[in-house]
C-alpha cells in the first residue's frame, strides 16, 4: 500500500487539535512527523533529534504513537510494535504514562479495548502493542520484534547495552530508531549521530522560544509564553555560559569537560620505572574496599623529588568479601615500605568493620573516609588539580595499568547541588576501584589549600 504522507500528517494535525485540544508548534510537529515517516517508510533509518528541556517533545511523541497505535493496523498487514527505552525506567514511564492518558481519551470514541496494560506493557484489541524498557546496566530486556525504538535521554544511554540488547529487536522488520536527546559531555552514539548530520534535527531554546511565540500569536493562548520566563529564570539561575545551561538548552557538548581526565592527558602521566624494595621514603596508602562486584583496590604512592612528582608504587587488586584475608594481604604488603606515613581506607559500607580489623591487626596510622557527597567532593577536587599540574607519574607496564587507565578515562565529572561528584559511567562492568583508591592516596598526600576553587578551575 502506497501511503500518502502529507495527508497523513495533517491527519495527525487535526487529530491532536481535536482530541487533545493541543496544537503542534512547529518544531513538536516535525517531531512527531518524523515517528510517522520512519514508521510508514521503514528502512530501518536513523533520526536523531535534538531539543532543549522542558519544551514539549514527550507533547510530540506520545501524540504521535498514540495516533499510530489507533490506525496503524489499517496500514500494515501485522500490528505495529513500539519500544521506548530511556537510560532509567521512570524517565520511558514519563512517556509511557503520557500514552496511556492519549489512549484513554480515544478509547471509546475508536472503541479500543485494553487487552494488556501494565508497568511495561500496553497492547491494544487491534493488536498494536507499545513497551517501555529501562536501559539501566542492571535491567534484563525481554526480547521484543519492534518495528520502532524510541531512545529517549539518548546522550546518556549505555551504547553497548543498546547494541546489544535494543537494535536486535528491529532485526527482523528492519525497523527504525529514533534518538531523543540533549546535549552531553561525553562521547556516544547520539553524538556521533548528530555529528554526522543525516536526518539531524536540532531545536535549541531559541528556536523552542520562536516557535511558542508564534503559535501564541495564533492562538492568544498565554501558556505559549511560559517558556521563555522558565529559560530566563534558568539563565538567572544558573548563568547563560554556564556548562548546565549551554548542554541542557544551548544544546551545545562539552566533550571532554565532563571526563575526570583525557586520554591525552594521562598519557602524559606514564612512565617506564622500577620500584626499589625495600622502599626508604614516606609514603600514602589509599584502600578502596569493595562492594557487589567491584575489587578492592590498594594504592601506595610517593613523592618523587627529583621528578617533582607523586609516583604509583604499588597496586594491589583483590577480588571477594574475606575481608579479614584481604587485612592480611595488605598488610604484609606494607612491610615493604619503610615509613607508612597515612592509610586512608573507604569506610562506607563494608569498608566500615574492614578499617577496624586493620587498625586492631597492625600499627599503621589509619584514617577512616566516609564516600559523604563532601569527602568525595574533596578527594577528587585534590586529585584533579594533582592531575592537571602533572604532579603524578605511573608505571605504564603494570599489570593493571590497563585497568587504572580504563577506569580513569571512563570516569564522569559532574556537580550534583553545590558538591563535585566524579564516578564511573552508569553501564554494566564499569568500576572506580582504582580512581577512588588513588584519590584516597593523594587525600594526606597533597591536600589541597584552595578549597574554593571554582568550575573553571577544574574543567567544568
Amino acid at each position: 500500500m502506497i501511503i500518502d504522507l502529507p495527508k497523513t500528517y495533517r491527519g495527525l494535525n487535526l487529530f491532536g487539535e481535536k482530541y487533545f485540544k493541543r496544537p503542534f508548534t512547529e518544531y513538536q510537529r516535525t517531531i512527531a512527523e518524523q515517528i510517522l515517516r520512519t514508521v510508514f517508510v521503514g528502512g530501518g533509518e536513523e533520526v536523531f533529534i535534538e531539543v532543549s528541556r522542558q519544551a514539549g517533545k514527550t507533547t510530540a511523541v506520545v501524540d504521535a504513537i498514540a495516533y499510530l497505535m489507533t490506525f496503524a493496523h489499517h496500514f500494515f498487514p501485522t500490528p505495529l510494535s513500539i519500544g521506548i527505552f530511556a537510560p532509567q525506567k521512570e524517565q520511558a514511564k514519563t512517556d509511557f504514562d503520557r500514552l496511556k492518558d492519549n489512549l484513554r481519551i480515544l478509547k471509546e470514541v475508536f472503541r479500543l479495548d485494553f487487552e494488556e496494560s501494565n508497568g511495561t506493557t500496553l497492547k491494544l484489541g487491534n493488536g498494536n502493542v507499545i513497551y517501555c524498557f529501562s536501559l539501566a546496566p542492571t535491567s534484563h530486556l525481554e526480547s521484543k520484534s519492534l518495528h520502532l525504538a524510541v531512545i529517549e535521554e539518548a546522550q546518556k544511554i549505555d551504547d553497548e547495552k543498546a547494541k546489544n540488547e535494543v537494535f536486535p529487536m528491529l532485526a527482523s522488520t528492519n525497523g527504525s530508531k529514533i534518538f531523543i536527546g540533549s546535549g552531553g559531555y561525553q562521547l556516544c552514539n547520539f553524538y556521533r549521530g548528530i555529528e554526522n548530520n543525516k536526518n539531524v534535527f536540532k531545536y535549541d531554546y531559541k528556536r523552542v522560544i520562536a516557535d511558542k511565540e508564534k503559535l501564541h500569536a495564533k492562538t492568544k493562548n498565554p501558556l505559549h509564553l511560559k517558556y521563555k520566563d522558565f529559560i530566563e529564570g534558568e539563565k538567572e539561575r544558573y548563568r547563560e555560559d554556564s556548562d548546565y545551561f549551554q548542554t541542557q538548552y544551548a544544546l551545545e557538548w562539552k566533550i571532554g569537560r565532563g571526563m575526570l581526565v583525557t586520554k591525552t592527558e594521562l598519557e602524559k602521566l606514564g612512565r617506564k620505572y622500577i620500584v626499589k624494595l625495600p622502599y626508604e621514603n614516606p609514603v600514602y596508602v589509599g584502600w578502596d574496599v569493595a562492594k557487589e562486584q567491584d575489587e578492592s583496590v590498594v594504592t601506595v604512592i610517593g613523592w618523587d623529588e627529583e621528578l617533582k612528582k607523586y609516583k604509583v608504587l604499588c597496586w594491589l587488586a583483590m577480588k571477594g568479601d574475606d575481608y579479614t584475608e584481604q587485612v592480611e594481604i595488605v598488610a604484609k604488603e606494607l612491610t615493604k615500605f619503610k615509613h607508612v606515613m597515612k592509610v586512608c581506607i573507604d569506610a562506607t559500607g563494608v569498608g566500615d568493620p574492614v578499617v577496624d580489623n586493620f587498625k586492631k591487626q597492625t600499627r599503621y596510622n589509619t584514617e577512616p573516609v566516609k564516600f559523604s557527597l563532601q569527602n568525595k567532593d574533596t578527594l577528587y577536587k585534590n586529585l584533579i588539580k594533582v592531575l592537571r599540574d602533572e604532579e603524578l607519574a605511573y608505571q605504564e607496564d603494570h599489570k593493571y595499568t590497563p585497568k587504572f587507565e580504563n577506569q580513569m578515562l571512563e570516569m564522569i565529572k559532574e556537580y550534583k547541588g553545590e558538591f563535585l561528584s566524579c564516578h564511573h559511567p552508569d553501564k554494566a562492568g564499569a568500576h572506580d576501584d582504582f580512581p577512588d583508591s588513588l584519590a584516597l592516596a593523594l587525600y594526606k598526600a597533597r591536600k589541597i589549600t584552595d578549597v574554593n576553587l571554582n568550575r573553571h578551575d577544574l574543567g567544568l
